[in-house]
């Protein structure tokens, strides 16, 4: 179940991702690639976690279909393109 959480938190989100993403760059080259993969990953979801905080008030659950599905209606209300089949096809 989605997660109602202040807009201001929406920067802490982003600062995980992008530690997240630093930590993916050095994993990557220092050829720790299984590593790579999981940190980018994880910044993937906190970045995803930090646009829908900031866009709607809300993250997904645990569930990665619906932090898929909350990009998509946030990208709608923004009216951009959302990026739902990278985001799903990345979490699988």
């Amino acid at each position: 179940m989605a997660k109602n959480i202040a807009r201001s938190k929406s920067i802490s989100y982003s600062k995980k991702a992008e530690e997240f993403l630093t930590s993916a760059q050095r994993d990557y080259e220092d050829e720790r690639f299984s590593a790579c993969a999981f940190t980018a990953v994880q910044a993937m979801i906190n970045a995803n976690d930090a646009y829908t905080i900031h866009v709607m008030s809300i993250r997904g659950s645990s569930h990665h279909d619906e932090a898929v599905d909350l990009h998509e209606e946030a990208a709608k209300l923004e009216k951009i393109p959302s990026q739902k089949s990278s985001l799903r096809g990345l979490l699988r």
